[in-house]
């Protein structure tokens, strides 16, 4: 899967989340692990789940908790 395309996605759901207009509130280590986890749920969940796995892992970065 294109990451640049998951990087969009992410920073649009982070909006939703933050309400930032500059990008990405994140440092560089932080926006490639969340990637790589958006990337392993896709590739366990399949695409189909795209949206919902961006959602939930943006979601469990932002509150803080473990994952399942």
């Amino acid at each position: 899967m294109n990451k640049q395309f998951i990087k969009v996605h992410m920073q649009n759901v982070i909006h939703t989340y933050t309400d930032q207009h500059f990008g990405l509130p994140l440092t560089e280590k932080e926006e490639q692990e969340l990637l790589n986890k958006i990337i392993l749920k896709i590739d366990e969940s399949g695409i189909e789940q795209f949206q919902d796995v961006i959602h939930d892992v943006i979601y469990t970065f932002f509150t803080d908790q473990e994952d399942e």
